[in-house]
């Protein structure tokens, strides 16, 4: 039998000001929109009680660090 492939997430950030007016962010680090911590909680909460053996992040802190 084989085994089963892995699965792999990729996640970019939440909206800011500058992905919702179609600017590219590059290296910026900016604040999220309301709506940007909205989809950063919301993805916490899917990922929530999700095993991984490896996270990669960008080195941006984002504004206040994670979602509570």
């Amino acid at each position: 039998m084989s085994e089963p492939l892995p699965v792999v997430y990729l996640a970019r950030h939440g909206e800011t000001a500058w992905s919702l007016s179609g600017q590219h962010t590059g290296r910026t680090d900016l604040p999220l929109t309301e709506r940007g911590e909205r989809q950063a909680r919301a993805l916490g909460e899917r990922l929530r009680g999700a095993n991984f053996a490896k996270v990669l992040t960008s080195p941006s802190n984002g504004r206040d660090g994670p979602p509570n």
